[in-house]
């Protein structure tokens, strides 16, 4: 146990001196960070009390709705939990820098095994309680509970998180000792996310909403029966939905007998855990450390600069045939295109005004998907290649030619599925030809904007130290990337707003207003792109 506390107590030194010896720009980040962290939270609590006080106002099925919602919520983040405690424990546990230093050190295997437990246990569930926090705050405040209440409601939670991290590094252990590869993490993340995204979409297209009608039922007495059965009944997130239960009507044999149901799963798991799972740890650790590698032979690329184009969109193909992690973005987004048209499909869209708002409204929705592309596919390649740029600038090749051939290749990636969300969306509202093409136009600008924008912010704040690409999404270019591109967004759409308004009222627009509008929405257009692209540019010729 002292070995344990040992280590425990290095890691929050080391978390304590990440805030304490950070630079003046770092120490900005992180009230930045901060801020938006408090505004996400107060937001969410806001809308959280909101829904659960429309929910309990409803009449007769109001306690039931609210059991039902609360079951769907904690069985949605336990799976959650799980699938990200299936990922986590591979870089914790198996690839983390520190572990040849902790096996040389006179320390306990048990502590070190207790440690990178801890630590999986934290960095795979502090996202997802996070946010529970506000709803769980919300939902006791409109009940009125007592500190009590909020202490059980916490046990519980906690436990139910436990339960499913515990499972989800288990399983990690498991496939680690069953697959000895260190690529494992990748093909598991893979078929994860292809699992996710193709549940997700038959679990859309199946349109679940209607089972919430009682439209949809014959008899009264068969919706008040839907609502009150189980969600999984034999997972843990059922009985913290029915802790809440049971201190909504005040029973406290449910509260209690859900509370040892979780206590006794929590025990069985961990004494798995650290009795047969601790053995495998250490025989999939000691694998991989005294795994050789084996070195091959490099061959000297040759370099045509008559090709430099096709040698960078070769080299691109090659990445990504190679990072199995890249091809589930391609998933993700044909999953959340096909969403997204099945949800516009089901607009009713019966009168030429509805038409032409939804179809402006679309706009935005098809700009948000092509930030969230750009994020991933672009944004990202300046930090991912920051170190080999030295490289490139070995060979007779021009570092300005090369900067608008990146973007050059980029772009069809943007483009492509910009295209086809557009068109398609506007086949499916039946939009006149002059919005047609009047969309086309606006998601052409926003491709090359966006492609711009992403990749010039991508060199000015690269992310030079990272262990996988979600760290460079998330780093502070990233979320600022994001938070500029939602301006960009809402002012572009509000610079033709007006025109759109006057089209869909069937009021006159003059020329000269028309092209004071159109003029508009390119200077907004033009900023976004020139003002990162100038200083990108001078950075990636003169520092990388």
């Amino acid at each position: 146990m002292i070995d344990f506390l040992f280590i425990l107590n290095l890691n929050i030194r080391i978390f304590l001196n990440s805030f304490k010896f950070a630079t003046k720009t770092e120490r900005i980040r992180e009230f930045f960070l901060g801020f938006i962290g408090f505004v996400f939270f107060l937001s969410s609590y806001i809308i959280s009390y909101q829904i659960v006080v429309y929910i309990s106002n409803l009449p007769v099925i109001g306690s039931l709705f609210t059991v039902r919602i609360l079951a769907l919520g904690f069985l949605s983040s336990f799976l959650m939990l799980f699938f990200s405690s299936l990922i986590i424990p591979f870089s914790t546990m198996f690839e983390a820098e520190d572990l040849n230093l902790l096996f040389s050190l006179p320390l306990r295997y048990s502590s070190i095994y207790l440690n990178k437990v801890f630590l999986s246990l934290i960095r795979s569930s502090w996202m997802i309680l996070v946010i529970l926090v506000p709803f769980v705050v919300a939902f006791g405040v409109v009940k009125n509970f007592d500190i009590l209440g909020y202490i059980v409601i916490i046990i519980s939670i906690l436990l139910k998180s436990l339960i499913s991290s515990s499972l989800g590094i288990a399983t990690s252990i498991l496939l680690s000792y069953l697959f000895p590869s260190k690529k494992i993490k990748n093909v598991v993340l893979v078929l994860l996310i292809i699992f996710s995204a193709v549940v997700y979409s038959l679990f859309r297209f199946s349109q679940p909403e209607k089972l919430l009608s009682p439209q949809n039922f014959h008899e009264i007495f068969d919706y008040l029966d839907f609502l009150s059965k189980p969600v999984a009944k034999v997972l843990p997130s059922w009985w913290v939905a029915e802790i809440f239960r049971g201190l909504m009507v005040n029973d406290r044999n449910i509260v209690i007998i859900n509370l040892i149901k979780l206590l006794l799963t929590v025990s069985f798991i961990f004494v798995i855990l650290f009795t047969i799972f601790k053995k495998i740890f250490y025989k999939c650790v000691f694998f991989l450390m005294s795994e050789g590698k084996k070195s091959k032979l490099y061959k000297a690329p040759i370099i045509n600069l008559k090709s430099t184009y096709f040698v960078v969109i070769l080299k691109e193909i090659k990445t990504l045939l190679r990072e199995p992690v890249q091809w589930i973005q391609f998933v993700i987004v044909v999953a959340l295109s096909l969403v997204y048209l099945f949800n516009i499909s089901r607009i009713p869209l019966e009168f030429k005004y509805v038409k032409i708002t939804v179809s402006f409204l679309n706009l935005g929705g098809i700009m948000f998907i092509l930030t969230a592309i750009v994020l991933r596919f672009v944004f990202v390649q300046p930090s991912l290649e920051y170190k080999t740029y030295w490289l490139i600038k070995s060979y007779p090749v021009s570092m300005e030619k090369l900067f608008f051939l990146k973007f050059l290749v980029y772009l069809p990636i943007v483009l492509l599925p910009g295209l086809v969300l557009c068109i398609v969306s506007n086949l499916v509202i039946g939009v006149e030809r002059i919005i047609f093409v009047f969309s086309i136009a606006v998601v052409l600008f926003s491709c090359f904007v966006l492609t711009i924008a992403g990749f010039s912010l991508g060199l000015l704040f690269p992310k030079k130290e990272f262990k996988d690409i979600p760290q460079i999404e998330t780093s502070f270019g990233g979320l600022m990337f994001v938070i500029l591109s939602l301006c960009y967004i809402i002012l572009s759409l509000s610079s033709i707003a007006e025109p759109a308004r006057r089209y869909i009222l069937n009021l006159k627009i003059s020329h000269l207003d028309l092209l004071f509008y159109f003029f508009i929405f390119f200077m907004i257009n033009f900023i976004y792109a020139f003002a990162p692209v100038y200083y990108a540019k001078k950075k990636f010729i003169e520092e990388y």
